[in-house]
């Protein structure tokens, strides 16, 4: 599970396709993540790419083209990701 997080953030943080050994964070006192030059919690960038993806999707969780999908998760995961946030529906 730690690995599969770990890959996620890589692939969320690296810029193109390419996933650099500076992207995986292996060091595990770290808890941010940089992003064009800004630093913030992890909680906090996670819950500005859903809320990212949400607006992309017209707030569409479940479906072909919902958020859950383009996300890669069940859409209980995401419901369970938004409440944990605190995002909700504007």
């Amino acid at each position: 599970r730690e690995l599969e997080h770990t890959i996620n953030r890589a692939v969320i943080v690296c810029p193109d396709s390419l996933i650099e050994d500076a992207a995986l964070d292996l060091d595990r006192s770290t808890l941010s993540v940089s992003r064009g030059g800004e630093i913030m919690p992890y909680d906090d960038f996670e819950r500005r790419y859903i809320l990212e993806v949400l607006k992309a999707t017209k707030w569409q969780i479940t479906g072909a083209k919902g958020a859950a999908t383009l996300l890669k998760l069940p859409p209980s995961t995401l419901y369970g990701k938004m409440r944990k946030l605190g995002i909700k529906r504007p």
